[in-house]
């Protein structure tokens, strides 16, 4: 919709603001964030305005926000005086775009100053607020007007301010979701061992984070921190697997900051609670009930795993492949905390093994593939000994 009766009319008012026409939006470099949205304070009135002597129908103060995502407008108009029923008038208000050093109407949103406000609006006393998504709101839009109309027309223009719209860039918003212990959210070390714990990190923003670290720091604890390999995109989460050690049997808390290269910092604490060390695993042969996963403890190290997984390859724009492959993993030693924590990395691959070993058995584990092609296979396991 292009809102052409008012701004023909405005043109005839001489709304051609000397000096606005350089705060247009103008070229983004590419490596900046797309604009998400546009945002003002409408100061700048006509000569000749305001054409009416009535205070409530002379406008006060006019602010504005957009949001591309939502379609979203926000205003909030206020008049110089709260208006009676004989002082009616009709608000509206204009978003456009800077064209030759005017501001071009592209959409509109308008109420009556008295009695029931239209759709969007609401009033209290002489300030109207706006909160609509009645129209499509596009980054382009960088101008806007208010202005004060006769109620049934645009013949006459009791006030107007107007301005440019300054653009609100996307941005990362980094958010610790979780902090677990093979999958658990109960954080219970052994003390003095280094033990993984897996961080949720969500980036809820609308722009990329860059690479993610994490650090940690608590009363009685170490952590090592940790840093992905890969950029975390907005709407989007990683999982990133730091080492804790537990120095003094005690319950203590444990702070947990994200960052990225893009993204201010965003912190979180855990409860996190000793525990004793869990009975030593048993040498032996050890495989899962499907018999897919075999490996041997020997010494309290773990050897020979040899596991046979569905392998998924590729993907969109075609359709992945599946295929069944054996992977192994490199051999080590089982901490005293019976936590497996293996991670293997080749020139083209990575490879992964975390559970918990104890007695005759090892629980909640789990073997990662990730190798080229977008090949990757995940399994989850239980395997128990054998002999």
């Amino acid at each position: 919709m292009r809102v052409r009766p008012l701004f023909l009319h405005l043109a005839l008012l001489g709304m051609v603001l000397p000096g606005v026409a350089v705060l247009g939006a103008g070229s983004a470099q590419a490596d900046e964030p797309p604009v998400v949205g546009r945002s003002g304070t409408l100061t700048q009135r006509p000569t000749g305005q305001p054409t009416s002597s009535t205070p409530a129908r002379q406008l006060s103060s006019a602010k504005l926000t957009t949001s591309v995502r939502e379609d979203r407008a926000r205003a909030t108009v206020v008049l110089r005086a709260v208006p009676t029923s004989a002082q009616n008038a009709r608000l509206r208000l204009t978003l456009g775009e800077w064209t030759g050093g005017s501001c071009d109407g592209q959409i509109e949103y308008a109420t009556p100053t008295t009695g029931t406000p239209a759709a969007g609006w609401s009033r209290s006393g002489a300030a109207y607020t706006l909160n609509s998504t009645a129209h499509s709101v596009y980054s382009s839009y960088d101008c806007a007007f208010a202005a004060l109309t006769e109620p049934g027309g645009t013949t006459t223009t009791y006030d107007l301010l107007g301005g440019s719209l300054t653009p609100v860039y996307a941005k990362a918003d980094l958010l610790i979701k979780s902090a677990k212990l093979l999958g658990s959210k109960k954080l219970k070390l052994v003390k003095g061992i280094w033990t993984p714990i897996v961080v949720d990190v969500r980036n809820v923003g609308e722009f990329q984070a860059g690479r993610i670290t994490v650090t940690g720091k608590g009363k009685g604890l170490k952590v090592k921190k940790a840093t992905t390999s890969y950029d975390l995109y907005d709407d989007s989460s990683a999982s990133i697997t730091v080492k804790v050690k537990l120095t003094k049997k005690r319950a203590t808390k444990l702070k947990l900051t994200a960052r990225g290269t893009s993204a201010a910092k965003t912190s979180k604490s855990f409860k996190v609670k000793p525990t004793s060390a869990p009975p030593r695993i048993k040498d032996g042969k050890y495989r899962s009930k499907d018999k897919r996963i075999t490996f041997q403890v020997k010494r309290g190290k773990l050897t020979g795993f040899r596991v046979y997984a569905m392998t998924t390859c590729g993907g969109y724009p075609d359709f992945p492949t599946y295929t069944w492959n054996y992977y192994s993993i490199k051999s080590s030693k089982i901490p005293k905390s019976g936590i497996i924590d293996i991670v293997e990395k080749g020139k083209l691959y990575t490879a992964s093994l975390v559970g918990l070993a104890k007695g005759k058995k090892v629980t909640k584990a789990r073997f990662r593939y990730n190798g080229p092609n977008r090949c990757w296979a995940t399994v989850n396991f239980t395997a128990r000994r054998v002999g």
